[in-house]
């Protein structure tokens, strides 16, 4: 009987396994990040006059935001990720600082990135600041988005 149960579960796990390899090409792909959102982070910018702006534009049926942020200069892109998550109209950007030490001194980074595929609709994007350090949530900022 038990035999059984392993069998079919085997064959469960192999039917789902045949059908995720059929309809995916792996060509970028990775199932465990979203593909409508990207980001890049550039490394300390001490030129940078805009401290902790955000601009964002809307594209066809894309976000697209560039910002500048005070960030500590020990920020990488192994310490310091961006993620998007999506409910309903609410999109949320979470900046995410994940470090076990930090530097003194901090410096302007600039991140740009965008969000694609967004239906038609009225949107709120919110920008928020996670700070695992010293396990503090800051919002940045605030945007009502139209997609037309």
């Amino acid at each position: 009987m038990r035999k059984k149960y392993v069998l079919l579960i085997l064959a469960l796990f192999f039917t789902i396994l045949s059908y995720f390899l059929a309809i995916t090409n792996f060509k970028n792909f990775n199932p465990f990040v979203n593909q409508d959102f990207s980001y890049k982070i550039y490394p300390c910018n001490k030129s940078s006059e805009d401290i902790n702006l955000i601009n964002v534009q809307t594209k066809n049926n894309s976000i697209i935001f560039n910002q500048t942020l005070m960030l500590y200069c020990n920020a990488n892109n192994d310490n310091f990720k961006l993620k998007y998550s999506k409910k309903n109209n609410e999109l949320l950007i979470r900046e995410v600082f994940n470090a076990k030490e930090v530097t003194r001194c901090v410096c302007p980074t600039i991140i740009e990135g965008s969000i694609t595929n967004i239906e038609r609709g009225n949107y709120k994007l919110r920008f928020l600041f996670v700070n695992k350090y010293v396990n503090m949530n800051e919002e940045l900022d605030f945007f009502e988005i139209q997609i037309i």
